[in-house]
């Protein structure tokens, strides 16, 4: 939704991402058509927020003129995340790491769904 309240045209969105897991990705597709409309992309210097093993939890969403710059909240994520991740997702965890990382995601997920979207992702400052 824009400011004012009105759905906007697809076509009219633009998603930028420090990250691009597939869920992710597969969640901005289903509800703006970004990627098949080429309208996502990565960006790597979006790195001011928590690192995942696929980049940074920071967003630049421009929805015509509007622009909004968001990152996942610290805190959310524990410690380890983003290096077992990395590990499990290279293939190189052990049996433990990997079944620890794939609890990680489903006690996230499950964590976030319930909460309202500003205890999940705050503003922060936009850069060209």
């Amino acid at each position: 939704m824009t400011i004012d309240g009105t759905i906007p045209p697809r076509d009219s969105i633009l998603v930028m991402a420090g990250l691009n897991p597939p869920g992710l990705v597969d969640g901005f597709e289903v509800a703006t058509r970004a990627l098949s409309r080429q309208r996502f992309m990565r960006r790597g210097d979006l790195d001011a927020a928590p690192r995942s093993p696929f980049g940074h939890f920071a967003f630049d969403i421009r929805v015509g003129s509007e622009r909004h710059a968001l990152r996942l909240r610290d805190g959310l994520l524990p410690a380890d995340f983003a290096d077992l991740g990395t590990r499990a997702e290279a293939g190189v965890a052990s049996s433990e790491e990997a079944a620890r990382w794939d609890a990680y995601k489903r006690d996230i997920a499950t964590a976030l769904i319930p909460l309202d979207p500003t205890e999940v992702l705050e503003t922060m400052p936009i850069n060209a």
